[in-house]
């Protein structure tokens, strides 16, 4: 009788202890306050903050990206993600002496851009200094010939 009621505890210890095995790690990410520069993304390239969109129109030729804050002396570099794949990327050869950049978002053949969620991380070497977010409205997505 011992024996079977300790059994029965060791299995249920046994099954307990199998719940902490399944359960999926909780997912971490950097909040916005710890960006280090300003990002916004409009439609002009002389447009300011209060103009900032997230949403374009289908066709949209280019849209322009405006980084402020940049720290003298960064090395910049971008990726731009479309539909959560690497859809484009580069270096920025501006901006030795720190302040404001801006520039032109455009598709990979320099057409317009096509339709899809995109993301854009701006980074000072391997350093991450801040991402925004912005949406190309687009017939079926990143596949709908507009970047053509």
């Amino acid at each position: 009788m011992l024996r079977r009621l300790l059994l029965c505890a060791a299995l249920i210890v046994a099954f307990a202890s199998l719940g902490s095995f399944t359960r999926t790690p909780a997912t971490v990410e950097a909040a916005p306050a710890n960006q280090s520069v300003t990002i916004y993304v409009t439609d002009h390239q002389d447009a300011g903050s209060d103009q900032a969109q997230v949403e374009f129109q289908r066709g949209e030729g280019r849209v322009w990206a405006h980084v402020e804050g940049i720290p003298a002396g960064a090395n910049l570099s971008y990726i731009l993600r479309l539909n959560g794949d690497d859809y484009k990327w580069g270096k920025l050869d501006c901006c030795k002496s720190g302040g404001t950049a801006i520039f032109a978002i455009t598709s990979k053949d320099d057409g317009s851009i096509p339709g899809g969620a995109y993301l854009l991380l701006v980074y000072d070497g391997d350093k991450e200094l801040g991402r925004t977010g912005f949406g190309v409205k687009g017939g079926k997505g990143s596949d709908n010939d507009n970047d053509h």
